[in-house]
Formats: structure tokens, sequence, C-alpha cells
């Protein structure tokens, strides 16, 4: 019997996240096929939901609210010490990083250990780029890496400019087996009169736009809006939903663990990022079914969104053209229904089993 080979996913933390949900869903498939452990940085349960044979370790970092420029290069010293003293005790035989920051400390813990490394970047490195410090080391060690996993062709064509292009491959993030088990396939006429959006609470996610265009056009119907996430935007949100006396018909839900029951029962999906690395709320959301409107920011919405077939587009920043839209979709049953129809259809793709074995690909080739 061969013996099987153990993969090291290394993060930050696995708090609510887009990146801590595709780590956990890849993680949960893989046991099939891999010892499979996850190392965190900070010490912290799974905000997901992790099977029992994924092992989950920590470097066991407390990091200060403020830090000098020596104590945040000791930290990274001792997270590579902590990462090579795990390689060694679990005998990892590839490590996978994720995220700009843990790429790096993946890359050299890796060399340091003589094995294998994939690293993958979660965003839009345009508009969030690192700061001096791990600009500069990401663009030094990334060639060292295997191979970079991205989402998008935009972010494909951005890191060609730092390492060779034979390396860095596009794999889309897949649905979580978990969310996926609860999706509700709906008729028509089945879905209640709510205008749902998911994703932190931030000036990039920009939901104030949202929350204004509802104000403009909720006085003439009975439709509610739900605000999934959290983030520190909320106070000031709540305030614009208060001063355009709507607050009674808008819901600020938190961090929920049971998005799955928003997805399966809200009318329609309304996304107002400026920019993403990956949409993955918009991309469950049309898994789902919902008739869905996102604004074309760079970059994903347009690779998941073939504007009036499966989903609306709308320019970033643009309150009036979502207002429309929202009415168009809000008075529309036909409209919605066949967007739901086609979201279905094209998000296939997305299913975790196609995208595990897309991994796994890459992974057999450095195994």
């Amino acid at each position: 019997m061969t013996n099987r080979k153990t993969i090291g996913f290394t993060i930050n933390s696995l708090n609510a996240g887009g990146a801590e949900r595709v780590i956990t869903s890849l993680a949960n498939e893989l046991v099939t096929n891999y010892n499979v452990i996850i190392i965190t940085v900070i010490k912290c349960d799974s905000f997901y939901e992790l099977n029992s044979k994924v092992k989950l370790l920590s470097c066991d970092l407390t990091v200060p609210e403020k830090q000098n420029k020596i104590s945040a290069i000791n930290n990274n010293i001792y997270i590579i010490k902590k990462i090579t003293n795990l390689i060694k005790l679990e005998s990892i035989d590839l490590l996978i990083g994720f995220t700009t920051s843990v790429n790096v400390l993946t890359i050299l813990s890796a060399k340091l250990n003589n094995i294998p490394s994939i690293i993958s970047e979660r965003n839009n490195p345009v508009a969030n780029p690192p700061n001096k410090f791990w600009k500069t080391l990401r663009n030094f060690t990334y060639k060292y890496a295997n191979y970079l996993i991205v989402q998008t062709s935009s972010n494909k064509a951005f890191y060609s400019q730092i390492l060779p292009s034979k390396k860095i491959v596009v794999i889309r993030n897949p649905i979580a087996s978990v969310l996926a088990s609860k999706r509700i396939i709906r008729e028509k006429n089945a879905r209640n009169k709510t205008i749902l959006t998911v994703g932190r609470l931030d000036s990039n996610k920009a939901q104030d736009v949202l929350i204004r265009a509802f104000s403009n056009i909720s006085k003439s119907n009975d439709w509610q809006l739900q605000l999934i996430g959290d983030g520190n935007k909320m106070e000031e949100y709540k305030t614009i939903a208060t001063d355009h006396n709507i607050i009674d018909r808008v819901s600020f839900l938190g961090n929920v663990t049971n998005v799955h029951d928003y997805y399966n029962n809200a009318g329609i999906f309304a996304f107002t990022s400026k920019s993403e690395g990956y949409p993955n709320a918009l991309a469950e959301a049309l898994y789902f079914g919902m008739p869905s409107i996102s604004t074309n920011c760079p970059h994903g919405p347009s690779d998941l969104i073939e504007n009036e077939i499966n989903g609306l587009l709308i320019e970033v920043d643009n309150q009036k053209m979502l207002e429309i839209q929202l009415k168009r979709l809000m008075t529309n049953e036909n409209l919605r229904y066949n967007l739901s129809k086609s979201a279905i259809t094209k998000s296939n793709k997305l299913d975790i089993s196609l995208i595990t074995a897309s991994w796994m690909k890459y992974f057999n080739k450095l195994l």
C-alpha cells in the first residue's frame, strides 16, 4: 500500500473570510487522498465546519495591537521557525500558503526543509497592495514557489510581471460542499421580498451605496434589506439607514453560520464592491440561484456574470444604475426566475469536486 502524502496549509487564522472558507473546503475534500494539516499563525478555532480528520495546528503567535519594526521582524522569524519545526514533526511533504505575508513565510519555510511549496493570492494586488516591506519580499520570494494559484486571468497577468507565467495557475474558488449540500432549487414565486448582501461592512464593499439606493426605491413597495457581515462601518451604516427612515426595513445580521438559509430564501442579491480579489459571496449567491446585481469591479464579477444572462452588471459607485436595476428585478418576476435558472446552470462548474481535482493535479506533479 502506498504511503499517504502529507500536505500542510498555512494561513493567518481561520476566522470568517473568503480565504478561510476556501482552505477549509479544500481540506475537507482532500482528506480522502492525503493527510491534511492546517497551520494558523494565530491560535484559533475554525469559523467554518472542519472534517475531524483535518489536523489543526498553530504557531501560537500573539500579536500586540501596536508593534515596531524590530518586533514585527522577530515575530516573522518566530513564525518561520515554528512552521519549520511543524514540517519536521508532522513529516509534511508539500506546503501551501494563502495570502501575501503568509505566502512569503511559507516559501522560506519550505525552502529551509527542501520541500515544494504552492502559494495562493486572494486579493486584488492593484486595489489592495501590500505595504512596502511585504511587497519587496513578495517580489523577491515568489519566484521560488513551485506554483502560484490565482482566481482570475487579470491576477495572472499582474503576477506574470513577478514570476514566470508557466508557474501561475488560474483556479476559481469552490463552493464548499457543506454549503452546496444545503442549496434548494426554488420554483417561481418561492423567494421572499428581501434584498440580500453578504460581505465585510467596509468602504471597499460600499454597502452604503446599496442602503441609499434602497431608501430611494423602497417607499412604494414592501421589500426588506438584509446585510450579513461585520466590519468597521457597521455603526455608520446603521446611522445612514436611520437618517433615511428605513431602519425598520434594514437588518444588520453580523456574521452568521447559516448563510445558506438567506441564499435560499432572499429574492435578490446585491453586490456593490469597488474591487475584489475574487467575489466569493457573489459566486455563492449565483450557485444558489439568486437573481443577482453586481458592480463590474476589478476583479471577478465579469468572470462570473454574463450580463443579462445569469445576472446584471453595473458600474462601480453608480447608485442611480443600481436603483434602476433593483426596481427592474423587484417588479419583474419572470426576469428574476430566468436569471436564477441561468445562474444555477453556469455555477455548477464551481462544484468542490471539480475545483479540488484542479488543485490535486498540481499537488501530484510535485509529489
